[in-house]
């Protein structure tokens, strides 16, 4: 696995490297090997007009070292095929995207999205963090019976790769008693070999196509709209977060998402343990 992630790394990075729907990015860093044989990496996407993804250089400054994606590649999604990155639609003319929203629930944030999804007859997927969930129960309560699908997502919020395998392990059942859900997403993104392997074989682990930046204070409420506007299709599982880092981006960015692909035909489903069940690894990351 970290000797496939090197060599991706090294793919992403040659200049005029084009993914196969035409949209060419180029990257401007070099990669350390340390960076290179993590799990995954985070790289900064620009989306320019019309809808033309582009991959630039990111300038952060020196003290902001982590990069991400805000468009998940597909060579990515194939390196890790038992990761669920997007969930296509048996006809492609079926517009449904899958809108997620990490680390609730929030009081006075997370009612407000489930406002904002009903107003579409939207559904979603949550995934709490088992703490927030223990403060917020009443929210939690609200989202099942409004008929969202909720994940796991640690009971503390935890970084798989700076956490040891055994408590990372602990804090997420400890999290499981709470949510009863197979699906997991863990925070960042992040997962060592060893916790994959594991998780695997008592939960769907779901990743995302489509990264709001939401809870990048660099990046405008214009822009996290236009992150998924410009990069959403049929099947997308999209992330957004319902935390107080993220609401000004978010409080901008979902009612925008939601009016624009509402007015292209498009619905929102919730992920379900059932719905994952009828598709194979090869569909998910077609």
């Amino acid at each position: 696995m970290l000797e496939a992630a090197k060599v991706i790394v090294s793919a992403l990075s040659r200049r005029g490297y084009e993914q196969r729907n035409n949209k060419p990015f180029h990257f401007g860093h070099k990669y350390t090997k340390a960076k290179a044989s993590r799990f995954f990496f985070y790289l900064k996407y620009n989306p320019q007009p019309a809808g033309n993804c582009r991959w630039q250089r990111n300038l952060l400054p020196p003290q902001q070292k982590n990069m991400y994606l805000i468009k998940t590649p597909n060579i990515l999604q194939r390196l890790f095929p038992h990761f669920t990155w997007r969930i296509p639609p048996a006809d492609d003319r079926d517009k449904v995207l899958y809108l997620t929203f990490d680390d609730g629930p929030i009081p006075g944030l997370t009612p407000w999205v489930l406002e904002q999804l009903a107003a579409y007859d939207a559904k979603a997927t949550f995934f709490c963090v088992g703490d927030n969930v223990r403060k917020q129960p009443g929210i939690f309560q609200d989202l099942l019976q409004q008929g969202h699908s909720v994940g796991n997502h640690t009971y503390h919020h935890l970084d798989g790769w700076a956490t040891e395998n055994l408590p990372y392990f602990h804090d997420l059942r400890k999290c499981a008693r709470l949510t009863q859900s197979t699906l997991f997403r863990p925070p960042y993104g992040r997962l060592k070999p060893r916790q994959a392997q594991f998780l695997l074989r008592h939960y769907h682990i779901i990743m995302w196509d489509v990264l709001s930046a939401d809870f990048d204070p660099s990046v405008s409420p214009l822009q996290c709209s236009r992150n998924v506007i410009d990069c959403a299709g049929p099947g997308s599982v999209i992330v957004f977060h319902d935390n107080y880092k993220a609401e000004e981006n978010l409080r901008y960015a979902l009612p925008s998402v939601l009016a624009h692909f509402s007015a292209q035909g498009y619905r929102f489903e919730a992920v379900r343990p059932e719905l994952l069940s009828t598709y194979s690894l090869t569909a998910r990351t077609a």
